[in-house]
């Protein structure tokens, strides 16, 4: 079982973001957690090359390494639902009618996030919102759970985050 899984629409912009600098940031913090990513509609093949330009070019300004090996964006899947500790799509308005869509029984049973892709808001504003709210996340996870053993603790942290972030969204 993995412990986070990060979605968005084509495993190509954010996901992405949110998986490299949660990995970076929880091996800084000693956090023995692993994110991964995937895509909603990653089959669709929409974008050019296996990662966004902004991206790479925002992992540059902050100093963060590229993966050793950059790969093809992946499709989520059914299994993907079970083999994930928690399973957080980038942006609820974008990925809930998707998600209602391809795997309806999940609509409820996962957590949103508010990160706009890239036709919606400028990459400069989307791009430090996306890493400020993982900063979040592995800050929680290392200040409630440091090393998260029970799966409630686990998602209690999860959930935690996600209602910290909604209400401070709503001020």
């Amino acid at each position: 079982m993995g412990d986070i899984l990060f979605i968005c629409t084509g495993n190509y912009y954010r996901s992405r973001l949110a998986e490299i600098l949660f990995n970076h940031y929880a091996k800084q913090e000693g956090l023995s957690l692993r994110a991964y990513s995937k895509g909603l509609e990653a089959f669709i093949k929409r974008n050019t090359g296996p990662i966004s330009p902004h991206t790479l070019a925002y992992l540059d300004a902050l100093n963060i390494p590229w993966p050793e090996v950059v790969r093809e964006p992946v499709q989520l899947k059914q299994e993907d639902f079970g083999g994930y500790r928690a399973l957080i799509f980038m942006d609820e308005a974008e990925h809930r009618p998707m998600v209602t869509h391809y795997f309806p029984e999940y609509t409820d049973k996962v957590h949103y996030w508010q990160v706009q892709d890239v036709q919606f808001r400028d990459p400069d504003d989307v791009l430090p919102e996306l890493a400020r709210k993982v900063s979040e996340l592995v800050n929680d996870l290392c200040s409630h759970y440091p090393q998260p053993s029970s799966e409630t603790g686990f998602i209690s942290a999860i959930t935690e985050n996600i209602d910290q972030v909604k209400h401070y969204q709503q001020k």
